[in-house]
């Protein structure tokens, strides 16, 4: 059965990076997100969704990520770039 929506048209992966836009804009420069299986269960979705939506993010600039450390808020744009 689909998660629902609440009307939201919008791919699943898409509402997902809106939510953690919102967490983004509300935390501090290098606060580390939740795990992907943490995010998962808050929107109730599964990893593969969370990846594209980390994947998303990590494209625009809007995270970094590190491998085995995690997501994190960039400090500036040099830092976007993860690895």
């Amino acid at each position: 059965m689909p998660a629902d929506n609440n009307g939201d048209d919008r791919p699943e992966w898409e509402r997902v990076a809106a939510g953690l836009r919102a967490r983004i804009k509300a935390g501090q420069p290098g606060d580390r997100l939740p795990s992907i299986a943490e995010l998962g269960a808050e929107y109730g979705v599964g990893a593969t969704t969370v990846k594209m939506a980390i994947s998303h993010l990590r494209a625009t600039g809007e995270v970094r990520t590190r491998r085995g450390m995690g997501t994190f808020i960039p400090s500036g744009p040099a830092d976007a770039a993860g690895d």
